[in-house]
């Protein structure tokens, strides 16, 4: 057999069993049916009931829930056509999609100079870690699946033509790189993962010469960054700042680069919608705490960095994945475990690195018992994505729980409001939706909710305030026209808008 026949029965085999561990932690959620974004992108979608010949040029310029994300929308589309409104297939494929994300860090990890064992434990931390349920159980995101996929698979093409340079390598590297933002334009740093790359694995003489394949993929990354930004903005996701001002922002900052820090490393309590208020003065305890550890984290990558400079492409990759929810162009939701998801690797392969050098130089004996721990954390870290998983399968209980946990929060009310309307509770979800505008009076997604509610309700004159202050701050929502003819009819049966005060 053949070195390389030998590598793609090898890979073929990793593949195997990770997808086997992935479908034994995550089957609970595979029960669950359509919710969220799953309705919007889904079974509502009317472009997916197309001939593909109309359909797909329409899905590639397809704003749709805030996001212009053509390699998803098609995506789902090739799904309509195998599952329909089946929600199972759609949800193994998302198993399948999340094996090779951890296949693909193993192999990037393993190219970024990491040995064979510590690749495959960074690859095995990431298919078992709690942060992942999100995204897999929840249909709609396999957008973030795709991202990481093939933004992995990118890097590790990367680092393999930077080392043995072709022009297969780079277009393939360039191909999958662009792939990962037309699929989620999040990773819009891509590139700077890529130049830190060049700077920290290319021989000195390779480095200019790569400069102009870096350059144009920058170009293009502006690019989607661009119509992504206006995708949000056309449906109210870009907001001025979180909490209502850049101080306001500034200050719940450091609470949510610590909970991605600590979530990372400890993540025994996942939990979907964290969205806390700011804390409302400098002095907060909730400010100075977090923004310690954050600094001290800082200070210890720094070092890490320093004794060992290829370490700076890992937190290159975490950097990039997180900054663009940072706030640096203000969003609606500043936590959410995707986006931890995509910044993972960065963080999971030095740990894994780190822990392969201590076994190194560990006496045998010790070595055994580091072993056996390492054992243990990964079945604990099954078990908790488990127990996840089932809470997935029963959403009104996971957005009950964010609402315990954050009341002042939207996510969790938005999603249990959703959860209340699809089982006739009008009442229920209409105090659900003004629970979730309290704190982002902005978002006229939730109008739009509140006022479809409203008029289930018969309440009519609410009904026409709540959808025309949504088609207001929403313009193109998916909801909008069903909106602005919903309120002409109103007004044309003589109905006068009466603000709606719960």
């Amino acid at each position: 057999m053949s070195a390389t026949a030998a590598g793609v029965k090898r890979g073929l085999l990793i593949y195997a069993t990770a997808a086997v561990l992935a479908v034994a932690v995550y089957a609970p959620s595979l029960r669950a049916g359509f919710f969220s974004d799953d309705f919007l992108y889904i079974q509502e979608d009317p472009l997916l009931r197309l001939p593909a010949a109309e359909a797909l040029p329409r899905l590639a310029d397809a704003r749709l829930v805030g996001n212009w994300a053509p390699v998803h929308h098609e995506f789902l589309y090739g799904e309509w056509r195998l599952f329909g409104a089946d929600p199972t297939g759609y949800r193994i494929v998302n198993l399948l999609l999340y094996a090779g994300c951890a296949c693909a860090l193993a192999a990037a990890a393993r190219r970024a100079g990491l040995r064979r064992g510590a690749a495959l434990l960074a690859g095995a931390l990431l298919l078992l870690h709690p942060a992942a349920v999100e995204s897999v159980a929840w249909i709609s995101q396999s957008k973030t699946l795709l991202a990481l996929l093939f933004g992995l698979l990118a890097l590790e093409r990367w680092l393999v033509h930077l080392i043995a340079p072709s022009g297969a390598r780079l277009a393939a590297a360039l191909s999958l790189a662009a792939l990962s933002l037309l699929a989620k334009a999040a990773f819009v740093l891509l590139p700077g993962v890529f130049g830190v790359a060049l700077l920290t694995h290319a021989p000195p003489g390779r480095r200019l010469r790569e400069l102009p394949a870096l350059a144009c993929f920058g170009l293009f990354a502006a690019g989607v960054l661009i119509l992504g930004v206006q995708a949000q903005q056309s449906q109210g996701g870009v907001v001025p700042w979180y909490g209502g001002s850049p101080a306001a922002t500034a200050r719940v900052m450091p609470g949510v680069l610590w909970r991605y820090l600590r979530l990372g490393l400890l993540p025994f309590d996942p939990l979907f919608g964290v969205d806390p208020p700011p804390p409302p003065r400098w002095s907060d305890v909730r400010v100075l705490l977090p923004a310690a550890g954050v600094a001290l984290a800082a200070v210890a990558a720094g070092w890490c960095i320093v004794r060992e400079r290829r370490l700076a492409l890992a937190a290159s990759w975490w950097g990039a994945a997180l900054l663009p929810v940072m706030q640096l162009v203000p969003m609606t939701t500043v936590f959410a475990d995707r986006y931890l998801l995509v910044a993972l690797p960065g963080l999971l392969a030095p740990v894994a690195c780190g822990i392969d050098c201590a076994l190194a130089h560990a006496p045998p004996r010790a070595r055994s018992a580091a072993i056996a721990a390492i054992g243990a954390a990964l079945l604990g870290l099954a078990a908790v994505s488990a127990k996840q998983a089932r809470l997935w399968a029963e959403p009104e209980r996971l957005y009950a729980a964010a609402t315990v946990a954050y009341p002042e929060g939207r996510i969790g009310w938005i999603g249990l409001g959703a959860e209340r309307e699809k089982r006739g509770d009008f009442a229920g979800a209409a105090d659900a939706y003004r629970r979730a505008l309290r704190p982002a009076s902005y978002q006229g997604h939730v109008w739009l909710l509140l006022g479809r509610v409203r008029l289930a309700e018969g309440w009519l004159g609410a009904a026409l305030y709540d959808l025309e202050v949504g088609t207001r701050l929403a313009p193109d929502h998916p909801y909008a026209d069903w909106a602005r003819e919903t309120a002409a009819r109103l007004r044309a049966r003589g109905v006068v808008p009466e603000e709606d005060g719960g």
